[in-house]
């Protein structure tokens, strides 16, 4: 992929190039895509890149690992892509900076020192991975530290914290589908995870079970603890299984490809940023909102786009637990985990973007429904979807596109789609929504 600035000097001279490569590796298990940087804000922050680093290229591999060429010019695009392809390129890794001080109880890793800290140090590590926003590693917090300073005076023991949302983990060695994630690497090379109770007596029992008496011959192999998984520790919290935006999908198209709900989540950024832009130009909907829930927001590019226009909103970003894991912070954004199916948070105003294609009628009304409960009663809902027209015109784009969407949705779900004016305007009243019902159409020749 190369990001690059379209209204930039360089932007036909690096496109021009670029497509001779794409010429050039035809065939050779490589897909090439170029983006505007201006509108993949949401694939730079995902990669942990750097609107200094444009012009740039970045290659991500089946095995989830990324190489970085920053800054790139024309002359420098043949060599670089010649020494990927010769293996000369190392791995590129999204790292938080190493902080300059690193004095507390619990260490602070990033990706950038893991190697030093846990793999090369000698020393019996405990680390959590952890997410900003999770409640349970909050909670967590006070009783690792007290942990590390039970071991404060065994220089052989280092309790650790790395954030898992900002920083790539080793996924050979460390399974992280859940926040928090404890793992204890031993001093001689051993890798166990930790499924016991959060309590600071368990912990230390767990580190001095673990840890061996005298320093032997270290081996990096993986293993897994057989402690039996208490109840409390099944639930750690808001992540499952990486996976894409909504349930139906995750569950549909394999929840254990991790690597494609990364791509999705993506992609639904990408699309996100290109609609809102345009809604944002022209409806004034959110001007008297205080607090706006994205339901089935993805990782919140729809919230921060709003929220960059309108400072004063509070925004809260709600998806399934394995999504809004890789969500980034955005200013005034809290990302929540959940199901819409169930609840939804409360708030002034519920914003939906193509979530009511993904279901039948039935579970529209239920999510409008817990909608109706999370909202004051001057509360609304904003949902933007595809309108199709009474009558197919096979010469409209959006018709067009309407059609093709919906079929997709069939081949995939079997159920939901694309639907009439008329069509929403009967399960919303159903939903306990009355009147008024404003509804403003875009399309190839209507632009609102």
């Amino acid at each position: 992929m190369m990001f690059v600035n379209f209204t930039g000097e360089t932007a036909e001279s690096l496109k021009s190039k670029f497509r001779e490569i794409v010429a050039s590796y035809k065939g050779q298990d490589l897909a090439f895509l170029v983006g505007d940087a201006e509108n993949s804000q949401g694939a730079l922050q995902y990669f942990g890149l750097e609107e200094s680093q444009i012009p740039l290229i970045i290659i991500q591999t089946p095995d989830s690992n990324k190489y970085l060429k920053a800054n790139v010019v024309v002359d420098q695009i043949d060599s670089w892509m010649k020494d990927f392809k010769d293996g000369k390129v190392a791995a590129h890794k999204k790292s938080q900076p190493i902080p300059a001080e690193n004095n507390e109880p619990v260490k602070v890793v990033v990706a950038e020192s893991l190697d030093d800290i846990v793999f090369n140090s000698g020393k019996n590590v405990l680390i959590e991975f952890y997410a900003p926003w999770c409640g349970h590693c909050q909670k967590l917090a006070p009783i690792l530290d007290e942990v590390a300073l039970a071991f404060q005076n065994d220089p052989s023991v280092i309790v650790a914290k790395l954030d898992a949302t900002a920083n790539d983990i080793p996924s050979d060695t460390f399974d992280v589908k859940g926040f928090p994630t404890i793992y204890f690497r031993s001093a001689d090379g051993k890798v166990v995870v930790y499924e016991g109770s959060r309590t600071k007596e368990d912990f230390i029992n767990f580190i001095e079970k673990n840890k061996p008496a005298s320093h032997g011959d270290e081996s990096s192999t993986p293993v897994r603890s057989g402690e039996h998984k208490t109840e409390e520790s099944a639930a750690k919290d808001e992540l499952v299984v990486p996976g894409p935006c909504v349930k139906w999908e995750s569950e549909y198209l394999g929840s254990d490809d991790e690597q494609f709900a990364e791509l999705f989540n993506l992609a639904m950024s990408e699309s996100s940023t290109l609609v809102m832009k345009k809604i944002l130009q022209v409806y004034k909907g959110f001007e008297d909102v205080n607090t706006l829930v994205d339901v089935g927001g993805g990782v919140g590019t729809v919230l921060g786009l709003v929220t960059s226009k309108y400072p004063h909103i509070k925004g809260i970003n709600f998806d399934i637990a394995s999504v809004v894991a890789y969500a980034p912070p955005y200013p005034g954004v809290q990302h929540v985990a959940g199901d819409m199916l169930i609840e939804v948070p409360k708030g002034d105003a519920i914003f939906m973007k193509w979530v009511f294609h993904a279901w039948d009628d039935e579970n529209c009304i239920k999510i409008l429904k817990n909608c109706w409960s999370s909202l004051p009663e001057k509360g609304k809902v904003i949902a933007v979807e595809m309108v199709m027209p009474k009558e197919s015109k096979s010469d409209d784009c959006s018709t067009n596109i309407g059609y093709t969407v919906d079929m997709f949705m069939l081949s995939l779900r079997g159920s939901g789609g694309e639907r009439t004016l008329s069509q929403y305007q009967a399960f919303v009243v159903v939903s306990s929504f009355a009147v008024p019902f404003r509804s403003l159409l875009w399309s190839s020749t209507n632009r609102f």
